[in-house]
């Protein structure tokens, strides 16, 4: 789940829209073009002929349309990833159903008047048409494209002036059109690009000291990952703004007699902010080197971290996970563990399990909300738990239930209480040899469209005495309230006594679907059935590989790595909201003013 600044900018992914599929737009097309041109014919001369002429003047002008985009699109505008001949063709079907409403209404005004002063009141009425469709191009050219100048202009008016003329067609005979004609389109054009520029203007003023980049440049970007999955634009602005830190990272590694059994990897990095870019996929990342690497199960649960410690690109996520190929083999290692443990203080659930000197604990407010916890919240159990004696606590934010609204100070407050009441009791027990286990399963049909990163489900079982307990790990961001407590509930049947269920809150899976939230939380878009049926098959295989085994922990600090940083992050969310504001009350009085400008110079020439 993001946080509310991030979720914000997240969350502007359901905003926008998907487009028809080319089929569908050059059905459209075709519709439109076969069924303007009957009645820009009838509207002419309606005879039983006209309806015949009309067809084939649409064939004519869906001809124009299409061999028009794909030329511009291959020729003009090669090289520009966001405004492909799919999206030109949308672009076209829109402005081409302007032109053609324009063009009736000239038609029909021509058929009422006639003579030269209803040539004249045609090609007024048709220039506005012109004007309206130029507008609505140059406006998605400018803001979107990475087109010049130049460039962008002849893109946008190619299509509709050549549209225009073939529409006309059927007219031309019943014109009757002098030289001072030509000049009523041309000022159109002329309008609707500075009214566009000036709107572009106002709207690309740069951001002040805070960001140093232009709202059109991050709105481009946000458009070239959301429809190419471009991630470099949208990282190269994180890239700037960002702040370096020092991040935590932790390791707990479990080998027994075959060898390297399973890994848990804990960095206090959040994997965000969504889809692509960033750390968003940093679990994945790290999970599937270190698995093709160590040819170990690899678990990685999310760490107590904010969005203000996303990564800014991927060239951070290449840092870290080289930084934890080095602590491999940089660790302490023993034979001996306690018991799974847990307490519950007014909600607050918190597990813990000592290995060695190290005390693993879970953090879990479900069934009631849980959200991205503070590495302050880490840096305090840590002091806790070095004051009772132990070398180091890897804490994981449990990340497993998304139910109302999040009080994140009341939640610290209680997690708190909570931890250092277990740690009291973690440090009381007597350690054990102990047997390990680990699988991973896939759940086959789903993926990130349903929630589910590629890490899959991943189960780490642990055996002291004659107890068994289970640390299962979904690759997905948060899950639905209560399928905590079934899982867990199925797991006893299957001779677990206790363990916990944890999300790796992937933002893999965020801004990849149209909904209000940008994404699925476990075991919504996918059954619970199915997700239960899921996790069951990995713990039941690594139950079945369970066998002595040592844990061994290395505990890092990684210092300047680039995060994106609370205070930057606010101040994208300040910007992206202003600027969606000044966007809708300047079009509200600039596009009238300018169309009212343009009507008045229309009618005196």
């Amino acid at each position: 789940m993001a946080s509310e600044p991030a979720g914000r900018i997240a969350g502007r992914y359901s905003s926008l829209f998907t487009l028809p599929t080319f089929k569908g737009i050059i059905t459209y097309l075709a519709l439109l073009c076969l069924l303007g041109g009957t009645i820009l014919t009838c509207t002419v001369n309606p005879t039983a002929g006209s309806i015949l002429l009309g067809l084939a003047y649409g064939i004519l002008l869906l001809a124009t349309s299409t061999l028009t985009d794909y030329a511009t699109t291959k020729t003009i505008m090669k090289g520009e990833p966001i405004l492909d001949f799919r999206r030109c063709s949308f672009l076209s079907l829109v402005s081409s159903l302007i032109l053609t409403l324009f063009i009736t209404m000239a038609n029909l005004t021509l058929k009422l008047t006639g003579g030269m002063g209803g040539s004249d009141l045609w090609v007024k009425v048709t220039s506005l048409g012109l004007f309206a469709a130029l507008t609505l191009r140059f406006i998605v050219f400018f803001s979107v494209s990475s087109l010049g100048t130049s460039r962008a202009i002849t893109s946008s008016t190619v299509q509709p002036v050549l549209f225009m003329m073939v529409a006309s067609l059927p007219t031309y005979t019943n014109l009757n059109l002098s030289l001072m004609n030509i000049i009523h389109p041309v000022i159109a054009t002329a309008t609707a690009y500075i009214g566009v520029y000036a709107y572009t203007r106002i709207l690309n003023k740069p951001l002040g000291v805070e960001l140093n980049f232009r709202p059109l440049e991050l709105f481009k970007a946000f458009l070239a990952n959301w429809t190419e999955n471009l991630n470099e634009p949208l990282e190269r602005i994180f890239e700037e703004m960002g702040e370096e830190r020092e991040i935590k990272i932790s390791l707990l590694k479990f080998k027994g007699g075959s060898g390297l059994k399973a890994l848990m990897i804990v960095p206090l990095i959040h994997p965000g902010p969504f889809k692509n870019v960033g750390s968003s996929n940093l679990p994945g990342v790290i999970q599937e080197a270190l698995e093709e690497k160590l040819k170990c199960v690899v678990s990685v649960p999310h760490g107590l971290s904010g969005h203000g410690l996303d990564l800014t690109s991927h060239r951070r996520c290449r840092d870290v996970l080289e930084e934890v190929l080095a602590m491999i083999g940089d660790d302490d290692g023993s034979g001996g563990a306690t018991p799974f443990i847990r307490l519950d203080i007014d909600g607050a659930k918190v597990s813990c399990q000592v290995f060695g000197k190290c005390a693993l604990l879970t953090l879990t407010l479900a069934p009631e909300m849980m959200e991205d916890l503070p590495p302050e919240l880490d840096e305090e159990i840590n002091r806790e738990a070095e004051r009772l004696g132990f070398e180091a606590a890897i804490v994981i934010d449990a990340h497993n239930s998304i139910n109302g609204s999040f009080n994140l100070r009341d939640a610290t407050r209680r997690l708190r209480r909570a931890a250092a009441a277990v740690l009291k009791k973690a440090g009381r027990l007597k350690p054990s040899r102990f047997k390990v286990g680990a699988s991973k399963v896939l759940l086959e049909g789903f993926g990130v469209k349903e929630g589910i990163g590629p890490g899959g489900i991943t189960a780490i079982t642990t055996e002291v005495g004659n107890r068994r307990f289970a640390y299962v790990v979904i690759d997905g961001n948060n899950m639905v309230s209560n399928l905590r407590s079934e899982i867990l509930a199925r797991l006893k049947r299957l001779g677990i006594d206790d363990g916990e269920v944890l999300t790796t809150d992937t933002h893999i899976v965020n801004g990849v679907v149209m909904v209000d939230r940008g994404y699925y939380p476990i075991g919504e878009a996918i059954p619970r059935k199915t997700v239960i049926e899921g996790v069951e098959r990995a713990v039941k295989a690594a139950l079945d590989k369970l066998e002595p085994a040592e844990a061994s922990w290395c505990v890092r600090r990684m210092r300047n790595v680039k995060v994106i940083g609370e205070r930057q992050i606010e101040s994208l969310c300040r910007v992206a909201d202003e600027v969606a504001d000044k966007a809708r009350r300047t079009a509200i009085i600039l596009f009238p003013t300018v169309t009212a400008i343009l009507i008045a110079i229309l009618t005196i020439i």
